[in-house]
């Protein structure tokens, strides 16, 4: 059984939402590890997976419209979670995309690898996860640029998984 967040999900509509359905189906093929290809647009529910740690600081709105921009028409859950062990996913039905927020200047480490790979065990193999990388937070900010090098050792630590449904991208591009 997956054990229940102690913080509660957050619901937040995206811009062109519509009702969610009974089921969820993926929509899109995530981006190849790869930030240059745009990616293409999603329907449906997608739920976002943020680190305690970070969602505290977090500026959901910001986020919220970022993530509007990248994924037209995404309906959109912000879930806490330890960043370590796998949350509960809300509802009944699975997610059709799931993605995670990461520190693109935090190397990824093993419990990421593990996390991702119980994360794609508890979804499915045809899933989309995508790993939404910011940058170094600054005195105003934890939405900032990806540095190249940074988002460089995360697709080559993730392309190394060989899973062919999980993509990293920068939420804001270097």
């Amino acid at each position: 059984s997956i054990p229940t967040p102690a913080a509660p999900t957050t619901p937040l509509p995206l811009a062109g939402d519509a009702e969610p359905a009974d089921q969820f189906q993926p929509t899109r093929t995530p981006v190849a590890v790869s930030a240059s290809a745009p990616p293409a647009a999603i329907q449906g529910q997608a739920l976002l997976l943020i680190a305690e740690e970070l969602a505290t600081d977090c500026p959901l709105e910001s986020l919220q419209s970022l993530l509007a921009a990248q994924f037209p028409g995404m309906r959109l859950t912000v879930q806490p979670f330890d960043g370590f062990t796998l949350p509960a996913l809300p509802g009944k039905a699975l997610p059709a995309e799931l993605f995670i927020l990461a520190e693109a200047w935090q190397p990824p480490l093993k419990e990421t690898e593990a996390l991702l790979a119980l994360l794609r065990q508890a979804l499915g193999a045809s899933t989309p996860i995508t790993i939404v990388l910011i940058g170094k937070p600054t005195a105003t900010t934890m939405l900032t640029p990806v540095a190249p090098e940074h988002l460089h050792i995360w697709q080559q630590k993730m392309r190394a998984l060989g899973d062919p449904m999980l993509a990293v991208q920068p939420l804001i591009a270097p």
